[in-house]
């Protein structure tokens, strides 16, 4: 079996950067796919790689299908910066100023956000075993949680900047940010990690499954 493998999406590499995508073809070759926007893309999910979603400056949303990207219709005009799925039906993108986006499979609608506006720049969803999802974000001062009515609220015990999420399931998620800080939620309260990084940011997190 000769197909390409990735952390993002299996079987496929997709890491965007501006206006382009580099993708992994074969055994280590990449070739360059245009975007068709002039904006910046920041973030990227899908669920094959064929179903790919990206988000990025000033609002923007495209969506690959395996043969191009094309323009979807947004939902802001806010920089988003995160997007994650539980399935290709619950999605959720975020942003700049308290910005959430949900996508249902049919189309993305605004997410109301409770707070100053927080600037928000991670994502990570999962089922919560009973029919329904968990998501939360990182952001500015905290993690914010989705509540049951549909609103985003700031978590408990949170309030280092934190600039990227991700997790294996429901209980098992970590997000990561400023000064070395390392959060686990372990399905009941977050718990500060400890870490010997207290000077340098950290950007990035991912669970391998």
């Amino acid at each position: 079996n000769t197909l390409p493998y990735s952390i993002t999406v299996r079987n496929d590499v997709h890491v965007l950067n501006n206006d382009a995508m580099v993708r992994r073809v074969g055994q280590g070759d990449f070739e360059t796919l245009q975007t068709g926007v002039n904006r910046n893309i920041n973030g990227l999910w899908g669920t094959s790689s064929k179903n790919l979603y990206a988000v990025g400056a000033q609002g923007t949303v495209i969506h690959w299908g395996g043969n191009g990207w094309s323009v979807q219709p947004t939902f802001t005009k806010q920089d988003l910066y995160g997007i994650y799925g539980a399935d290709a039906a619950h999605v959720w993108a975020v942003g700049w100023n308290g910005t959430v986006g949900f996508y249902d499979g049919m189309k993305w609608t605004l997410q109301p956000v409770t707070g100053a506006g927080a600037n928000l720049h991670g994502v990570f969803a999962a089922p919560d075993g009973q029919g329904g999802f968990k998501a939360w974000a990182a952001g500015q001062a905290g993690i914010w949680q989705l509540g049951a009515n549909g609103t985003w609220t700031k978590a408990p015990g949170t309030f280092f900047d934190d600039f990227a999420i991700h997790g294996s399931d429901k209980d098992h998620v970590w997000a990561v940010g400023q000064y070395g800080n390392i959060q686990m939620w372990n399905g009941v309260q977050w718990k500060s990690q400890g870490s010997d990084r207290k000077s340098t940011r950290l950007n990035s997190s991912h669970v391998a499954l």
